[in-house]
């Protein structure tokens, strides 16, 4: 008897790409600040709040214009909208070469309140960082935060000028969580329900009430 042709091999399909968590991890980091909108107690010297969200990290002040400037005011302050609640990893800031020891007994913080509805004080946000001795001139700093908010505060404590020549928010925006051709990746400071499709179990079961149907996404 003749022996049977072999059939060709079916060819495998390539598998699919796993989502990964939306992380900065392995990755170069990302300012989340960089173009937000951005604002202040007061203005002086034509410092608006967006220079210190232009990307220039230029610390003399009529050079460029690139740094924001309050008036004398009790505990000044600044602030940008990140857009959306947001991992807040590191903040970098660049002082003003000029008159670079105005920049102290400041702090850093984050809230989920937009400062045109509630002024930022010293006490009604969460503060993630302090520093009593002044930053040099010009000086770029990065400070460690690691807390979750959609406003980042810089604030003066006391009777101060604020410049801030450039502050960068080094974190994870929701916003940024995904990607076309992806599916919708996880993203820290977005909540998700992990219970969904997964096993369920109870005491008993009556009237077809099966323990899946209370992880089936429907309300």
């Amino acid at each position: 008897e003749a022996p049977k042709p072999t059939e060709a091999p079916k060819p495998t399909e390539a598998p699919k790409p796993t989502p990964k968590p939306c992380s900065n991890e392995g990755e170069a980091e990302v300012n989340i600040a960089r173009g937000k909108t951005a604002y202040q107690s007061s203005m002086g010297w034509d410092g608006v709040p967006a220079r210190a969200t232009d990307g220039n990290r230029e610390g003399r002040y009529y050079v460029g214009n690139t740094c924001q400037c309050t008036l004398y005011n009790i505990n000044p302050w600044w602030a940008v909208d990140l857009g959306a609640v947001s991992q807040v990893k590191r903040v970098a800031i660049t002082n003003r070469v000029e008159a670079s020891s105005r920049f102290k007994q400041f702090q850093i913080g984050v809230t989920n309140d937009s400062p045109q509805t509630k002024t930022p004080a010293v006490s009604n946000y969460d503060v993630c960082y302090t520093q009593a001795a002044p930053m040099g001139p010009g000086e770029t700093k990065a400070f460690t935060c690691d807390a979750f908010g959609r406003y980042v505060i810089v604030q003066i404590r006391g009777n101060e000028f604020l410049t801030l020549c450039e502050v960068e928010v080094f974190g994870i925006n929701p916003n940024d969580c995904k990607e076309k051709g992806e599916e919708e990746r996880s993203c820290p400071g977005a909540e998700t329900n992990i219970a969904r499709g997964k096993p369920g179990f109870q005491s008993s079961m009556g009237w077809d009430g099966v323990p899946a149907r209370a992880t089936d996404g429907n309300r």
